[in-house]
C-alpha cells in the first residue's frame, strides 16, 4: 500500500514475481509456466474486483505488479481495455527496476 501526493488516495498493489521462491518444489528457482502465469493473473483480477468493492471512507486506487515478460504483456494487453473501465492499474516492471504502466493511469492528466 502507497499513499498518493494527494495524502489521501491510497494504493494497492498485489505482485506476483518472476519465480517460485518456495523451497522444496519442484519448480523452485525456476521461471513461471504459461498456464501459472495465467493462474496467477486470475488471482490478481479476484482479488481486484475484491478490493474495487470494499467500503473506504477515502478515495483508493488498485494496481497489479507482474514482470514485463512476452507472455505477461501478452495477456495484460488482452484485457487491457477492462482494467481501464475498472480504473485498475498494471505495473510491469523489467529486470532493471523500469516499470512499464498499462491499464488505467494512474493520474487523470
Amino acid at each position: 500500500m502507497a499513499t498518493a501526493p494527494d495524502d489521501i488516495t491510497e494504493l494497492f498493489v498485489e505482485a506476483k514475481g518472476e519465480i517460485s521462491s518456495k523451497p522444496g518444489t519442484s519448480r523452485y528457482k525456476k521461471g513461471f509456466s504459461t498456464s501459472q502465469k495465467k493462474d496467477h493473473l486470475g488471482k490478481q483480477l479476484l482479488w481486484a474486483c475484491q478490493m474495487l468493492t470494499r467500503k473506504f471512507d477515502h478515495p483508493v486506487r488498485i494496481g497489479l505488479a507482474l514482470p514485463n515478460d512476452k507472455k505477461n504483456s501478452e495477456l495484460i494487453q488482452e484485457i487491457e481495455p477492462i482494467l481501464k473501465s475498472l480504473n485498475v492499474t498494471v505495473f510491469l516492471s523489467e529486470k532493471d527496476r523500469h516499470v512499464v504502466i498499462k491499464g488505467s493511469p494512474l493520474y487523470d492528466s
